[in-house]
């Protein structure tokens, strides 16, 4: 098969396609490869989206304790007069 992935540098078709294709590749062979590299992304995405609201779900935790302190460090007042200011 003589096509532009057969001649790609290993490094190349690595940040290309996420993998590397070998010389003298079968164009049965790059479609089972693509298939499964295809199938581990979708499988990647899956689990990364999942770990990026975990992790928003953290973040926004913090940052509401963070509000929490200031806020009982504050009078009264101080915390009545900051929330009228918003209005």
């Amino acid at each position: 098969m003589n096509n532009n992935f057969t001649e790609m540098q290993r490094a190349e078709s690595t940040e290309k396609y996420g993998t590397w294709f070998s010389k003298g590749v079968t164009a049965e062979e790059v479609s089972l490869k693509c298939l499964f590299q295809i199938e581990r992304c979708k499988t990647w995405i899956t689990n990364l989206t999942t770990l990026k609201e975990e992790a928003d779900q953290e973040v926004d935790a913090k940052k509401k304790e963070e509000i929490k302190k200031v806020l009982r460090s504050m009078t009264k007042e101080e915390v009545l007069a900051l929330y009228e200011e918003q209005g």
